[in-house]
């Protein structure tokens, strides 16, 4: 056994690079002059989240439930679509690659961003797509300028096989895949057979350098509320994308893509028997309003807060200590190392407004926060505050809200 482990280790010791503090570069203790200006570095570098300044609302609670609902019915817009470049010819410049998992509706945020990217450096885009995923059209219309196909296998392990031996063919510059559990699985798999670097759970994305020296830029949320470029070496860059964090461009008018296809091997490694995608994802990336709960908030009290979500329309989400709890799945969860989350309104109740937690959110357009501790952190990560018990605030408020009316009355 132990002549086993020893041969093991000797085959990883030589696939492994041992990187030390001079071959990562300019990292968080150095100043941003001191980054790297093009590419063929590796490092990061830490960026602190944009704070907030809570307005307290003052009066009784049905002045203040009133004035929530005001913000709720007005409160702007998030950003404007971004409108998307137009299509490119295949082969044209640098490509870059949008992996899309099937059944999603998540896609589109990362393919418009790769759109985007790759009109700055004159080069086109790739859309994957998994069986049972969208169309060639759609995909034109998400940014994408050709579609790609994978048939065969459709399992993670089989899907990553196809999708890593295109890439060795194709050799775009980089490839996205969303940071949900298939995304995660396929994207791993596909860079351990690449040999390639990979950044998980992107917030953002941007270009350094020149053609050909692109390097990919990955906006990555770090403890202490901030954020980290991080960067990848490798001939082809990766990067995990958290769905929802990205804007929703403007559609292109549908056109006919050039397609092509690559087969996935069925291994028969893996026997999948049955498979649930990850409750909740598309809707709490697509949410305008978004009910955000913590701690302060008793689980006997949930069926209020339900009710006062599907009055306003709102995907329900939770602290990692309410997840923690069985409280709510682990799906709902927000923060550094779960969800994010960019509504028109974030509408935080008795949660202290942790950074770990509120790095998940920072995108969102408004931040209304309820809580009856007046130091809460929450209050500094938030727009409009609310000091005081979220009850009576939640029942005021169903009674403000036009659509709540009837399924207050009816006690749903």
């Amino acid at each position: 056994m132990q002549g086993r482990a020893g041969r093991a280790l000797a085959e990883l010791a030589g696939r492994v690079r041992r990187l030390t503090a001079t071959d990562l570069g300019p990292g968080p203790w150095a100043p941003p002059a001191a980054r790297p200006a093009s590419g063929g570095s590796s490092g990061s570098h830490a960026r602190t989240a944009d704070a907030r300044t809570a307005a307290l609302l003052d009066g009784d609670v049905r002045t203040q439930a009133r004035r929530v609902a005001e913000i709720l019915a007005g409160a702007p817009a998030n950003a404007a679509a971004p409108e998307l470049p137009p299509h490119a010819d295949r082969g044209r410049g640098p490509l870059l690659a949008v992996l899309v998992e099937p059944g999603r509706r998540a896609g589109p945020g990362a393919a418009g961003r790769a759109a985007a990217l790759a009109a700055e450096v004159g080069g086109s885009v790739a859309a994957l797509l998994g069986a049972g995923g969208p169309g060639a059209c759609a995909a034109g219309t998400w940014g994408a300028d050709e579609a790609v196909f994978v048939v065969g296998g459709h399992v993670e392990e089989d899907v990553a096989c196809a999708v890593a031996q295109w890439c060795a063919d194709r050799l775009p510059v980089a490839l996205l895949a969303p940071a949900t559990s298939w995304g995660r699985e396929v994207a791993a798999r596909c860079a351990a057979r690449l040999g390639a670097g990979l950044v998980g759970d992107a917030t953002d994305l941007a270009w350094r350098g020149a053609v050909p020296g692109l390097t990919l830029v990955c906006a990555k949320p770090v403890a202490g509320g901030a954020s980290a470029e991080v960067w990848a070496t490798s001939a082809v860059q990766m990067a995990t994308v958290r769905p929802g964090v990205l804007p929703l461009p403007q559609p292109r008018p549908a056109e006919r893509i050039p397609t092509g296809r690559v087969v996935a091997p069925v291994t028969q490694r893996l026997l999948r028997t049955d498979s649930e995608p990850d409750p909740g994802v598309d809707e709490m990336a697509a949410a305008d309003v978004v009910i955000g709960v913590g701690r302060g908030v008793d689980p006997a009290d949930y069926p209020l807060v339900r009710e006062l979500a599907a009055a306003l329309g709102a995907e329900l989400v939770a602290t990692r200590a309410v997840t923690d709890a069985g409280h709510l799945p682990h799906s709902r969860q927000v923060g550094i190392t779960a969800r994010s989350v960019a509504p028109r309104v974030y509408l935080a109740l008795g949660l202290a407004g942790k950074s770990t937690h509120m790095l998940g959110v920072r995108r969102a357009g408004t931040v209304v926060a309820v809580n009856v501790d007046p130091s809460a952190p929450v209050f500094g990560a938030a727009d409009v505050g609310v000091v005081g018990d979220w009850r009576p605030l939640a029942v005021a408020l169903l009674d403000e809200v036009p659509a709540a009316s009837g399924a207050h009355a009816a006690g749903l």
